[in-house]
């Protein structure tokens, strides 16, 4: 709910809403509806862009420069080169399981993994960070998260890079190539 004349939101009645969000939570999800309904009321629309090998680059390089926390500003440097906006999340979901050089070189996951992870969530719960630093140390905690949620599902001993079964030999190929350079 929106104040219509000064535009600020009634936080008791989003509460009411979503009693087991915290407000940061709530204003996440608020964002992310007001990009979406930006794009949908655009005019110019514009389809899902997937990324050339060029802007990879420079967008490790930005995050090599501003760090791994700064995805709000990220995405402000990437909007200059690029030319439109991407939400900070989708950077660092880009970051976390494809690009920093632990995802590139993390093991490939194993119904192994899975089972000491559904172990460890019902002692530890399900903090992806503690978890990753603890006792999976070769996964960022964002791969980590992909596994969490996955846990109990169809899909929870696939790879948190990749999205489907299609996608095994592609990442195969990836970790070979990743070994082969030194990473």
């Amino acid at each position: 709910n929106r104040d219509s004349e000064n535009r600020r939101i009634d936080w008791v009645a989003v509460q009411r809403l979503f009693p087991h969000r915290s407000r940061s939570a709530c204003m996440q999800m608020l964002r992310r509806l007001q990009h979406d309904s930006d794009a949908l009321n655009s005019s110019n629309r514009r389809t899902r862009v997937p990324m050339t090998d060029e802007w990879r680059q420079q967008f490790v390089e930005i995050v090599r420069r501003l760090g791994e926390h700064s995805w709000g500003q990220v995405s402000d440097e990437m909007a200059k080169i690029i030319g439109f906006r991407r939400l900070p999340s989708d950077y660092a979901v880009l970051w976390s399981l494809h690009l920093c050089p632990k995802a590139q070189v993390a093991p490939e996951w194993t119904p192994k993994h899975t089972r000491e992870l559904d172990r460890l969530v019902k002692i530890h719960g399900k903090d992806s960070v503690f978890l990753a630093y603890q006792f999976f140390r070769q996964y960022t905690p964002g791969m980590l998260q992909v596994m969490l949620r996955r846990l109990g599902t169809k899909d929870e001993a696939l790879d948190p890079r990749i999205f489907s079964p299609n996608g095994i030999p592609a990442l195969r190929q990836r970790l070979a190539n990743a070994q082969k350079i030194g990473f």
